[in-house]
C-alpha cells in the first residue's frame, strides 16, 4: 500500500486528477452557498501571543515596503481581502488610525471564538495608549464574546476579491492590501480591474504574492517549476473557483501593472530550492532584483535549465531570475488623474 502511495505521490498526472477532484468539490459546495472552510485558518493551533506576532509581521511588511508613514494610515479606508480566521490586521490598521475597514473572504474560515478573543486582547495589550483607543473604537472585547462595529469594521464572507468591484463603489479604498491571497484568485484580469475600479485616485495596493505550486510537486519529487508545464485548460479544471495557487509568474503582474498604468515596485520575497522536498527560501528583507552567489546558488539555475524545455512557452522566455522568484511583495498606486 505505501508504494502505491509513493507511486501515486510521483506520477505529475496523478496528482493533477486528485487537484481537479479537490477543485471539482471546493466549487461545488460553493455553489450551494457553502462557504466554510479551512482555507484561511492561519492561527489555528496557534497561542495568541504567536499569533499577534504574525499580525504585526504583516502589518510591519505593508508599512515598510508600501513605505507608510503615520500620515499614509490616519483618517483612511482600508480594504484587506482573503482576512482569513481572523481580522487582526483589519484592527492593526485601525489602532494606527485608519478610519474604515472592510475584511472579505470567499471562504468562511473556522473560527475558534474563544482563540480569536485572545487575539485580540493580546494584540490591545501590545498597543500604546492611544492606539488601543483606537482599538477599542473597533471591537468590544468587554465580555467572552468579540462585538465589531460596524461604523469601523465590515467582514463580509462569501465574496472573494475578483469581486470587490461588483460590491463595492468605485473610488472607495485609499490602501487595498492582502497577503498569499491573489494567486488564489484564477480570474486575475477580472480581480485587478476591480481592485482598480475601488481604489481611489492616488490608493495604493499592497500584496504578497505566491507564485510556488503549494508544494503539490515540489514535495512529490518533481521539479519546482512542474506547474509551469500544465496546459492552460488543465490548470483551469485544477484551480478555478478553488484555493490552489494559478500559474501566474512575476511578469504577469508586471505586465497587469504597465496594463493599468500604475507606478509599481516588486520586491522578491522567496526563492525556489535545488531540493525538491523544500520550501521556497526567504529573501530577508525583500529585494527588487537578486544575484546569483549572494541570493541563490549557481545550481538553482542548473535545476531551471533542467525544466525549461517542457514549460509551456508563455514562459520559456522568462529570465532565470523571473523563473526562480518563488513570491514577491506587489507595491502599485493607481494615478492621481
Amino acid at each position: 500500500m505505501d508504494s502505491l502511495k509513493t507511486t501515486i505521490k510521483r506520477s505529475k498526472w496523478a496528482l493533477i486528477a486528485y487537484t481537479i477532484a479537490h477543485s471539482t468539490a471546493v466549487r461545488a459546495k460553493a455553489n450551494f452557498g457553502n462557504f466554510k472552510s479551512i482555507t484561511g485558518a492561519t492561527h489555528a493551533g496557534l497561542r495568541a501571543s504567536e499569533s499577534v506576532d504574525y499580525i504585526q509581521r504583516q502589518f510591519d511588511d505593508y508599512v515598510r515596503y508600501g513605505k507608510l508613514t503615520p500620515s499614509s494610515i490616519e483618517g483612511k479606508t482600508v480594504y484587506e481581502g482573503g482576512p482569513g480566521d481572523n481580522v487582526g490586521v483589519g484592527l492593526r490598521f485601525l489602532s494606527a488610525g485608519a478610519n474604515y475597514m472592510v475584511c472579505m473572504d470567499r471562504f468562511d474560515s473556522r473560527h475558534d471564538p474563544e482563540q480569536e478573543h485572545a487575539i485580540y486582547q493580546e494584540l490591545r495589550r501590545r498597543l500604546n495608549e492611544q492606539d488601543r483607543r483606537r482599538m477599542d473604537e473597533a471591537v468590544d472585547l468587554s465580555d467572552s464574546t468579540v462585538k465589531l462595529n460596524p461604523d469601523k469594521l465590515k467582514a463580509v464572507y462569501g465574496h472573494g476579491m475578483e469581486e470587490a468591484g461588483d460590491v463595492f463603489d468605485a473610488n472607495t479604498f485609499d490602501l487595498v492590501v492582502s497577503r498569499g491571497v491573489v494567486q488564489e484568485i484564477y480570474d486575475g484580469d477580472r480581480l485587478f480591474a476591480g481592485m482598480y475600479q475601488i481604489l481611489k485616485p492616488g490608493g495604493l495596493m499592497l500584496h504578497k504574492i505566491d507564485f510556488r505550486d503549494y508544494g503539490l510537486f515540489s514535495s512529490n519529487g518533481h521539479n519546482p517549476l512542474t506547474f509551469l508545464t500544465i496546459s492552460d485548460s488543465v490548470y483551469k479544471l485544477m484551480a478555478s473557483g478553488s484555493d490552489r495557487p494559478s500559474p501566474r509568474m512575476i511578469n504577469w503582474y508586471r505586465d497587469k501593472m504597465k496594463e493599468l498604468g500604475m507606478d509599481a515596485e516588486f520586491y522578491r520575497s522567496a526563492i525556489i530550492q535545488r531540493q525538491y522536498n523544500r520550501m521556497p527560501m526567504e529573501v530577508i528583507p525583500h529585494k527588487p532584483n537578486l544575484q546569483v552567489g549572494l541570493d541563490y546558488p549557481a545550481d538553482t539555475v542548473a535545476m531551471v535549465n533542467e525544466i525549461r524545455p517542457r514549460i509551456s512557452p508563455r514562459y520559456r522566455h522568462l529570465s532565470d531570475e523571473d523563473l526562480i522568484t518563488a513570491g514577491s511583495f506587489l507595491v502599485a498606486r493607481k494615478p492621481r488623474t
